[in-house]
């Protein structure tokens, strides 16, 4: 069902040779008629190079190369009895990229294109997710959609001179039923809400063999995505006509950029290796250039050190070898009393903190007993005072108070 709904309502990037082949299958599918598809194999395995055998991906030896193939038509769900859909290839490449017996990848593609529907996707996922090296083997045809992919590899390398590649672009095919329906009998009514009057209006006008909405609204932002991606992938193709859809033999294509040469699928596994093995002499390149400070230059493929440098490395070495197991012990010991002191520290403040909340306490209760606060007594009697008389009384009783010890008492007359 999931092919039967892409060949009927789906946007592809297919080679037009491809298509052909296919349309008798498609219109038995859409008779309802019996179709019979091949078993496939297992799309995916590992392989060693030298070795020749095939192993299961979920339990493979060292140093294997995980191999996932595209064949058959490109679709985003599995089909029945068919090749595996887009969306297993990437759970596929995920769940190898995680292996540590796994050093890389290559796509086994046979395929002239298929549904365009998340291609971009599984693109930006082999470019992007993936860390280990990729590279994309075609025998046969790496069309359109296949293409798409191969693009996101490292590298893309043909079996032979008339390997076909290329197509990059999009098309829609669709057929007019409605007057097969009426000789089966059956007349097809589509009616569409008031507020639906624009829904479907590109097919229904290109049932009238008007496609401009058609290919502006659907058709040319997929072919934009397209090119742009290629664009971004294989920055060495140039040729204009490689983006207007033009397909190339293998020679022809490597001329132009488009792929990276031929070789045999052995030879593209152990390419595999070779790339593996370059990564990892990047990453001690990088590793060197931190110990050193200053970056390297390469020279016929390997990096030259001097005296001074070699020192200089193997004093960091001897270093690193330093820091045995006492020197480790040291440092967690050190760790350990930084700990401890910041218990300490973090105590002495919570007490602090405690003996601050009891003495405001007993300033409060103190504060509300009898006798607190002086009371003022004033007598009716007395006659006021101007403001030099009272800061001048105020002064005697102070001198007073100060003589005899006693309280100064404040009098409002």
């Amino acid at each position: 069902m999931n092919l039967l709904r892409a060949i009927r309502s789906g946007v592809w990037m297919l080679h037009p040779a491809v298509l052909e082949s296919y349309l008798p299958l498609a219109i038995r599918l859409v008779r309802g008629e019996e179709v019979s598809f091949p078993v496939e194999a297992s799309s995916s395995f590992a392989v060693r190079a030298g070795d020749g055998r095939q192993y299961e991906q979920d339990a493979p030896p060292p140093k294997s190369v995980a191999v996932h193939s595209v064949t058959g038509v490109i679709t985003k769900f599995d089909q029945y009895c068919g090749p595996p859909g887009m969306e297993t290839l990437m759970r596929q490449m995920r769940r190898a990229e995680a292996r540590d017996n796994i050093v890389g990848h290559v796509l086994n593609i046979d395929s002239g294109g298929g549904e365009a529907t998340n291609i971009e996707t599984v693109a930006r996922m082999i470019r992007q997710e993936l860390n280990k090296p990729v590279v994309a083997f075609f025998n046969g045809y790496a069309c359109s959609a296949a293409y798409y992919l191969a693009a996101a590899s490292d590298e893309i390398y043909a079996s032979e001179p008339t390997d076909i590649v290329g197509s990059i672009g999009v098309m829609i095919t669709f057929a007019d039923f409605r007057k097969f329906w009426e000789e089966q009998g059956v007349k097809i009514h589509e009616v569409y809400a008031e507020e639906s009057k624009l829904k479907n209006e590109d097919i229904r006008e290109a049932l009238e063999e008007n496609y401009d909405k058609l290919k502006s609204g659907l058709l040319n932002p997929y072919a934009q995505q397209f090119i742009k991606t290629v664009k971004e992938f294989r920055p060495q193709l140039q040729a204009a006509e490689a983006y207007q859809g033009r397909v190339y033999t293998a020679p022809a294509a490597a001329s132009i950029g488009m792929i990276d040469g031929q070789m045999t699928f052995e030879q593209a596994v152990e390419r595999v290796f070779f790339l593996h093995n370059q990564q990892q002499a990047n990453m001690d390149k990088t590793n060197i250039e931190a110990v050193l400070g200053y970056k390297l230059e390469a020279q016929d493929g390997g990096v030259f050190l001097n005296a001074e440098e070699v020192s200089k490395l193997s004093a960091h070495m001897a270093e690193a070898e330093e820091a045995s197991p006492e020197k480790i012990h040291a440092f967690s010991e050190q760790l350990s009393a930084i700990a401890t002191r910041l218990d300490s520290i973090e105590a002495a403040q919570k007490t602090q903190a405690d003996t601050i909340a009891n003495q405001q306490t007993a300033i409060a209760e103190l504060a509300a007993k009898p006798g607190a606060t002086a009371t003022a007594i004033a007598s009716e009697e007395d006659t006021p005072l101007g403001d030099d008389d009272v800061l001048s009384a105020l002064e005697k009783q102070a001198r007073a108070a100060a003589e005899s010890g006693g309280p100064v008492r404040v009098v409002k007359r």
